[in-house]
């Protein structure tokens, strides 16, 4: 029988944001995303070694609600870390939810040249051209899977 503590398991902790329809919402959540990118992984995998895998980011995602003949589709812009891990899932969960809050404390207590650092770099980062057609295609296939089809989305974030 498998020890129970080297099972590998994982964790995608998803927070639910704004509508992908909300400009200033959807901007904010991106440089929340640039400033934890590094923070998350830093804390989550080199300091406490949870896992070997972790990521953290955004993702759309699309939802319907209906009834009968009448369906809405929904698009909404979320937070989501992601852990593979030894680790159990309560435990990954718990450890989350600590590094949120010191995100959080983090972006308080962060000076205004590092924010400008941190916009200027996101600024950077959305009006780069794709270096190659698969870069370009899948930014063209995310918003066609989310049912997002703001194609010029990027230009005006």
């Amino acid at each position: 029988m498998p020890n129970p503590e080297n099972v590998n398991s994982g964790i995608e902790y998803f927070v639910q944001v704004c509508s992908s329809t909300d400009a200033k919402a959807r901007a904010c959540l991106h440089l929340i995303a640039q400033v934890s990118r590094e923070r998350a992984f830093d804390f989550l995998r080199t300091k406490l070694q949870l896992g070997y895998l972790v990521w953290s980011g955004i993702r759309d995602s699309i939802s319907t609600k209906g009834y009968t003949s009448v369906t809405i589709y929904l698009t909404y812009i979320s937070y989501r870390i992601i852990i593979q891990s030894e680790r159990p899932p309560p435990l990954l969960e718990e450890k989350i939810e600590i590094f949120l809050d010191l995100l959080r404390q983090g972006i308080v207590e962060m000076s205004p040249s590092e924010y400008a650092s941190h916009v200027s770099s996101l600024v950077l980062l959305m009006s780069e051209t794709p270096k190659y057609l698969g870069k370009e295609a899948g930014r063209y296939w995310n918003h066609i899977d989310s049912g997002f089809y703001d194609f010029n989305r990027r230009m005006r974030n």
